[in-house]
């Protein structure tokens, strides 16, 4: 069990490195048109997307226009609604009385 648990941790580890260090390539291929070009070989493209061209033009950062509604399917009208009335309901915390105990002690 325990050198199941190592083995996650380690493989966790490599895991997160790997997106860090894939992370830090994109970064140094958007600073590098050159590095950019060698590793895609369409990158002066206009229609070539990737990481880096999302990084090179602000595409995590712009806002994403809100979608537009074309056709309204159920209209609720208000007068269908019926009316309702409001009722003191206790709290069942405070019925079944669980904040009076201490947690059971261990050890």
């Amino acid at each position: 069990m325990l050198k199941t648990l190592r083995h996650t941790k380690k493989l966790k580890s490599a895991l997160a490195a790997m997106l860090l260090a894939g992370f830090a390539l994109a970064l140094l291929m958007s600073a590098s048109p050159e590095l950019h070009r060698l590793l895609h070989h369409d990158a002066n493209d206009d229609a070539h997307e990737c990481l880096v061209t999302t990084l090179n033009h602000d595409g995590c950062d712009s806002d994403v226009p809100a979608p537009l509604l074309t056709k309204v399917h159920d209209i609720v009208f208000f007068s269908a609604v019926p009316v309702l009335h409001s009722q003191w309901v206790e709290p069942l915390f405070l019925m079944n009385c669980v904040l009076e105990h201490a947690p059971p002690v261990t050890g």
